[in-house]
């Protein structure tokens, strides 16, 4: 299996390159190989036209069998914990549409800009080509922006129209990507804050980040491990 290990910023996957460059042997400076399966390491920097670009630029990406895609996310719902590794099941984009005068949102969809069903949306959202869950994460669905509501009004909005779990800066465009080129793809978003009055500082912001590269590490162990009987179907929940 060749995965694309691809994050916005290296503190979000460092432990996990610290586990490969022991566990794993190091065929390049950004490749790492363990017998047949191979993990390439990619940091894209922070928004979905930096996570675009540097996943349709890749010159590796025919050969990716799966993208695997840690990081981190604002809890828009108040039944996520902080702190907590989420498998994201699906992804769409937040704020890309037309605002009424009222604030009232109209998505490219609403708008009829783009089929709600037309490649990669389904019903206005992005859905895995499969979903790939191997160590059994709670699942929430993801909403991709490009800021952050700082006001209750902000986030209001975002709760009324989309009833997403949680917001990234750029999870759709990976998503998108993904589906796109026909690849499986496997979002995971650890929440280290609720969607509310902007914080200046996050409380245990390493913390979540540790959590972070335990959960991927323990995915990449879990993709990789010697097939059993039935295995595959453990693959998918």
């Amino acid at each position: 299996m060749n995965i694309l290990l691809i994050a916005s910023t290296e503190e979000e996957i460092k432990e996990t390159i610290e586990y490969l460059e022991e566990s794993w042997e190091k065929k390049s400076f950004w490749e790492y190989t363990n017998g047949e399966h191979s993990i390439i390491t990619l940091v894209s920097g922070i928004g979905i036209m930096y996570s675009m670009y540097a996943l349709t630029c890749h010159p590796a990406i025919k050969e990716i069998d799966l993208i695997l895609n840690p990081g981190i996310g604002a809890a828009l719902s108040r039944t996520l914990d902080l702190g907590r590794v989420y498998l994201i099941e699906q992804e769409g984009f937040g704020d890309i549409g037309l605002e009424e005068s009222d604030g009232t949102f109209h998505d490219i969809h609403d708008l009829n800009w783009h089929k709600r069903n037309k490649l990669p949306f389904e019903r206005g959202i992005i859905r895995p080509k499969k979903l790939i869950n191997p160590t059994y994460l709670p699942r929430a669905s993801a909403l991709t922006v490009n800021k952050i509501p700082g006001t209750f009004d902000g986030q209001e909005n975002f709760e009324r129209k989309f009833h997403a779990d949680i917001l990234s800066l750029d999870g759709a465009g990976i998503f998108f990507i993904a589906r796109m080129l026909d690849k499986d793809v496997l979002s995971i978003k650890v929440t280290n804050r609720y969607v509310e009055p902007w914080l200046k500082q996050i409380p245990h912001q390493e913390g979540c980040i540790k959590q972070l590269n335990m959960r991927t590490i323990d995915i990449i162990e879990a993709l990789v491990k010697p097939e059993e009987t039935d295995t595959v179907s453990k693959l998918f929940r």
